[in-house]
């Protein structure tokens, strides 16, 4: 149509040219298929010269650790052998769409050594001895997604701090703990502390590891079984305040550090190991921190001045399958059937209460209380009142709480939680450890009973030998001697009537006068003692201020 209209058009001025116009018809030019090739983006690329740099400074060659395409919140990483005497340069570049890279070192059982978690583009590490022989070599894309290549090379000591400072690399030449020796006044710090917490310690591991504002340090902190263990932490003049956190292997945090005399602390407890691990890192500064670790039994957390934090690793039971379980320890134990048992719901922020006639569930003696939590609840904390509304025991637990009452009023329990809500269940039981003392000073023996009773599910050990009951002050020391024979353990428990005294207990030798165990702490203590061979036990018991009436039980066990 519009070739018509032009030839009319051109008609008239006496031109035809339709014939010259480009048809849709004709023929366009053609190309064949694309040609491909199998490969990949070759992330070497990225380096550029570093590695022949670093190699002019005295470093091996490099090692492509990983390499490839990546996103955000990808790791690429791999196994890397580093002899005993070398130390490690490792270092990340990626493509400029790629805005934050980390890069980390960690040994087989996943506790990171060495890590730049800076938020740049060009991360590099520097480890040196003492370090493990095979580490894990990873980088992580914090920030934007492309091309990324990781770098290692082997670096001699002596040159590791040129190769270092080419790369800016986190970590340095000294990196890795080192020996305490010379540390002025640590002794006598790690001393006032452990005074200050109370319990008794064992030193397990003192180190003195290097810090740096730009990087965290990291040092292994396990907890053993039904333990709890304490880190004292000191930096030397040239490091800010440290900020100090503990992780678990999954790498949720369970505790930070607390400020102490002229340092920080954490204390954790848990009913099961946990491998967990300390970071470190200085808000200005880099230098030295020293690091001293010290466990003791799960049970002195009841005698320590604050609080710790608590690691919960009780494997989820149901309500019923928990019930038996304790009833089936119990019933080895010595215990006799529920005189009183109810199932209730206990409801985020709000107290549940229970009326219980003390007297007839302990069959007029003292009972024990168990509080068993379902549906997942946690932190559980149980409170036994009488009906003048006095106090008489308490209990705190994850899955579990048990509490001790000597009593023969009528009276209700409340429990609480300051964690997830759920069932629970009330089993009361008579105590099958009975004495006229604990009907004469009924919240002393409570007290004294609930602190006897070890383990996750709170059972006497052994069997009962002798129960005292006296009045102490803090002018006298009550001392007195049990015979021991070998290849036994004794255990010595005391209560105080009145509750916001503190008493020390201590267990010596009695021939060399060497302290065998010791705790101090408000209204109840407990001290362990065993034998090798036969031996005379010696025992004191002090109140720091006041007086009071006290019961002390004794148990004997193999």
């Amino acid at each position: 149509m519009k070739c018509a209209k032009l030839a009319f058009i051109l008609a008239v001025f006496g031109q035809t040219a339709c014939a010259h116009m480009p048809s849709h018809s004709a023929t366009a030019e053609q190309f064949g298929p694309p040609k491909s090739t199998l490969g990949e983006l070759d992330a070497t690329k990225l380096l550029g010269v570093i590695p022949s740099r670093a190699a002019s400074l005295g470093a091996s060659e490099a090692s492509i650790v990983a390499s490839g395409e990546t996103v955000d919140g990808e790791r690429l990483g791999a196994f890397v052998e580093v002899p005993a005497d070398a130390c490690l340069v490792a270092y990340a570049r990626g493509s400029a769409s790629i805005d934050d890279l980390d890069i980390a070192t960690y040994g087989e059982d996943g506790t990171p050594i060495v890590v730049d978690e800076a938020a740049d583009q060009h991360p590099a590490i520097i480890m040196c001895p003492p370090h493990p022989e095979r580490i894990y070599l990873a980088v992580h894309v914090a920030s934007g997604e492309g091309l990324v290549a990781l770098a290692a090379h082997l670096v001699p000591r002596s040159r590791a701090e040129s190769v270092g400072a080419l790369l800016n690399a986190r970590g340095g030449v000294n990196d890795g703990p080192r020996s305490t020796d010379g540390w002025t006044g640590l002794d006598d710090m790690v001393r006032k502390h452990r005074a200050t917490l109370g319990g008794r310690w064992e030193e397990f591991r003192k180190v003195a590891v290097p810090v740096d504002v730009r990087t965290t340090s990291y040092v292994n902190f396990p907890i053993g079984a039904d333990q709890c263990t304490d880190a004292f932490i000191v930096s030397d003049e040239g490091v800010g305040q440290i900020e100090v956190e503990a992780f678990d292997r999954e790498g949720q945090s369970v505790a930070r550090a607390r400020e102490a005399d002229k340092g920080e602390t954490i204390t954790v407890c848990s009913r099961g190991a946990v491998a967990a691990s300390l970071t470190l890192r200085p808000h200005t500064g880099r230098g030295l921190a020293a690091v001293v670790l010290a466990r003791t039994r799960g049970e002195t957390a009841r005698d320590l001045a604050r609080r710790p934090d608590v690691i919960s690793t009780a494997v989820a039971r149901g309500m019923s399958s928990a019930r038996n379980e304790l009833g089936a320890q119990l019933a080895k134990a010595g215990y006799g059937g529920a005189t009183f048992s109810a199932k209730r719901e206990l409801k985020t922020g709000r107290r549940d209460t229970v009326a219980i006639d003390w007297a007839s569930a302990a069959a007029n003696g003292c009972a024990r209380a168990d509080v068993i939590a379902g549906g997942g609840m946690t932190e559980l904390e149980a409170t036994a009142w009488d009906e003048d509304g006095t106090r008489w025991a308490s209990g705190k637990g994850y899955t579990s709480a048990t509490l001790f009452v000597c009593t023969k009023k009528s009276g209700h329990l409340d429990v609480d939680t300051v964690g997830v809500a759920g069932p629970y269940e009330l089993i009361v039981r008579p105590e099958t450890w009975q004495n006229a003392a604990f009907t004469q000073h009924p919240h002393a023996a409570a007290r004294m009973l609930s602190r006897s009773a070890t383990g996750p599910d709170s059972i006497h050990e052994g069997a009962p030998t002798a129960v005292k009951s006296f009045h102490a002050d803090s002018e006298t020391i009550n001392v007195w001697e049990e015979p021991l024979a070998a290849g036994r353990c004794l255990r010595v428990a005391a209560g105080a009537e009145q509750r916001d005294h503190l008493l020390d207990l201590r267990l010596l030798d009695a021939v060399t006068r060497e302290e065998i165990d010791r705790s101090r702490a408000s209204d109840a203590v407990s001290a362990r003692a065993c034998a090798q061979s036969d031996r005379k036990v010696r025992i004191e018991l002090l109140l720091d201020s006041g007086a009071t009436d006290v019961v002390v039980g004794e148990r004997v066990m193999n």
